[in-house]
């Protein structure tokens, strides 16, 4: 019984230390969000949307950022194989965000994420799979708008 008690103890102690963080989270953001204005791809702005409604009623603002979101996404035929058939795309998705302070320009910085995928047999499986690349490539994009907002000086 003492032996169980030592090691649940022991591996309480090891599990609490270990200085685990959650790397994408925004902690105490000090800007507001006021207005965002959208322009291009609406599918990669309708998850843009949804990062910014983090930062839209934050108590503890201090700053106040108006935002332009540029976005688009470039799928491209990178090879074709004898006979004419796509083989292989590149997708890539850019976005362009100018950050706005008192109607002045503070910051603009643009996020690019491009990936090489080869073509499927299934129509209905390549256009699921698409879909399945932008969601990864937006996420990344929202890890990096996310970091470059909390570095604004």
């Amino acid at each position: 019984m003492k032996t169980i008690n030592v090691i649940l103890i022991l591996c309480l102690m090891i599990t609490s230390s270990c200085g685990y963080k959650i790397i994408n989270k925004i902690d105490n953001s000090k800007f507001e969000i006021i207005s965002i204005e959208y322009r291009g791809d609406s599918k990669i702005n309708k998850k843009l949307n949804l990062f910014f409604e983090r930062f839209l009623n934050n108590d503890d603002a201090s700053r106040f950022f108006n935002i332009i979101s540029k976005s688009q996404s470039i799928k491209q035929v990178t090879s074709k194989d004898v006979s004419g058939k796509e083989s292989s795309f590149s997708l890539e998705i850019i976005v362009t965000i100018d950050v706005y302070e008192n109607e002045k320009l503070i910051n603009n910085f643009s996020i690019n994420r491009k990936v090489n995928y080869n073509n499927l047999d299934s129509q209905f499986e390549l256009k699921q799979y698409e879909k399945n690349l932008i969601d990864d490539l937006v996420s990344q994009i929202l890890i990096d708008i996310g970091t470059n907002l909390s570095n604004i000086k």
